[in-house]
């Protein structure tokens, strides 16, 4: 269950801190190559496994 839940900050931790941390401004993002389009959907899908595998854990620790 640690795993599910340190995949899901990781993925929290990039889709929260990203924003701050890119130099582009709000209007750059529409131009290719200033703000990679790739990395918050990383984080999002991230995101998804963690919570994912979590509701798996805690079914299957339920079920015992």
């Amino acid at each position: 269950m640690w795993t599910w839940t340190a995949v899901l900050l990781v993925g929290l931790a990039i889709v929260v801190i990203y924003p701050f941390l890119s130099t582009s401004v709000a209007a750059d993002i529409d131009t290719p190559g200033v703000y990679p389009q790739w990395v918050i959907p990383v984080g999002y899908f991230l995101m998804l496994i963690g919570a994912g595998g979590l509701v798996v854990a805690w079914m299957a620790r339920r079920a015992r």
